[in-house]
């Protein structure tokens, strides 16, 4: 295959629901590509600190989400909207600080732990889109406190409808990073970490525990 003339290495790749074209994520620019030839049809840039992104089923769309990875400030993670044909903005969607933070002493002194984003998922006939993120903090001696949720973000008003925590407490002493999975047309999202897995329904947005303690996505 020729190569794809990338102007930075791509670390997420995401295809069009028809199929016809590859949405590529790397450095601070979104690449779309023809999938038939692999010849790169436009780039854009984009926010900095893209970490995940997701294709709206409607193939105008495209949703970036940013996660700085700060322990400095809780105002470092966004989801972004942008018009595929045009790189323009759309909307911006500012998200909650759920950095988990641990107290040393002497001092005291409060140590935090950055937040990290999941891959998202697009469910509920496309008006929804749903964004994992975690943030982990280890104290000395063993404890550990975490923090978990799946932002819930209206895809027309570029809004947060909610930001779902687990519903139920953690099994596993061990963090992983959350994920989102649905397939078009989904009623439900299912969520999994290494604490425990879960399903949130699309309309009602009522969050079920299943298991405890899965390591991935079935």
């Amino acid at each position: 295959a020729p190569p794809l003339g990338l102007s930075s290495t791509a670390y997420r790749l995401a295809r069009s629901i028809d199929g016809a074209h590859i949405y590529a994520l790397g450095g601070d620019t979104v690449t779309i590509i023809d999938a038939t030839t692999l010849g790169v049809i436009r780039a854009f840039p984009i926010g900095a600190s893209a970490s995940q992104f997701v294709a709206h089923p409607d193939g105008q769309r495209i949703f970036v989400v940013h996660s700085t990875g700060t322990t400095e400030s809780g105002d470092g993670d966004s989801v972004t909207a942008y018009d595929l044909s045009t790189g323009a903005t759309l909307g911006h969607i500012p998200l909650s600080d759920i950095r988990a933070s641990t107290s040393y002493w002497p001092g005291p002194s409060v140590v935090y732990s950055p937040s990290r984003a999941g891959p998202a998922a697009i469910a509920g006939a496309g008006h929804r889109l749903f964004v994992p993120r975690s943030s982990h903090a280890a104290q000395k001696g063993g404890a550990l406190y975490t923090n978990e949720v799946v932002d819930v973000i209206d895809t027309q008003l570029y809004a947060v409808l909610a930001s779902l925590a687990p519903p139920a407490p953690a099994i596993s002493a061990w963090p992983g990073t959350t994920v989102v999975s649905a397939v078009p047309g989904a009623t439900e999202v299912h969520v999994a970490s290494f604490r425990e897995t879960w399903r949130i329904d699309t309309t009602s947005l009522l969050a079920t525990h299943t298991t405890a303690g899965i390591v991935g996505v079935r």
